[in-house]
């Protein structure tokens, strides 16, 4: 079951007022948000707006906080790295992450950059037979 913590308006830009000394990059939004959560233990699931590799790093190292997006842009990638009909694929760059890619239909692939989880363990609950980090997160 998933809750509702903390939540605020992303106007893209800060109006008028005290609001205006608030810089509204991805990483200062989302640290905001997950101010009164830090060094907790726990999960944080986010939108692929804000989903980026740096952040995920400063949130599991510094506040001590897993986290599971998807992310919005293949581009951001190397092409090497992902196949057609690719499934799981370990982010090597960065130990503390993983990267999965799901095709489930073709031309129609997800991306999802992950903390949580340490492994590409398959659900078999799922009849799709996706990845655990999927299932569970989405």
């Amino acid at each position: 079951m998933l809750y509702v913590h903390n939540m605020t308006i992303y106007p893209g830009q800060q109006p008028e007022g005290s609001f205006k000394l608030l810089t509204n990059g991805t990483n200062s939004v989302v640290k905001r948000l997950i101010k009164i959560t830090d060094k907790s233990g726990k999960n944080v699931t986010i939108n692929n707006y804000f989903t980026l590799v740096p952040l995920s790093n400063v949130l599991y190292t510094n506040l001590k906080l897993t986290m599971a997006g998807t992310l919005k842009n293949k581009a951001l990638f190397s092409p090497q790295l992902f196949q057609v009909k690719s499934t799981i694929l370990d982010f090597k760059e960065d130990p503390n992450n993983i990267l999965v890619s799901y095709v489930q239909k073709r031309n129609a692939d997800v991306l999802m950059l992950s903390t949580l989880h340490e492994n590409d363990d398959i659900d078999s609950r799922s009849e799709a037979s996706k990845p655990k980090v999927l299932s569970s997160t989405i």
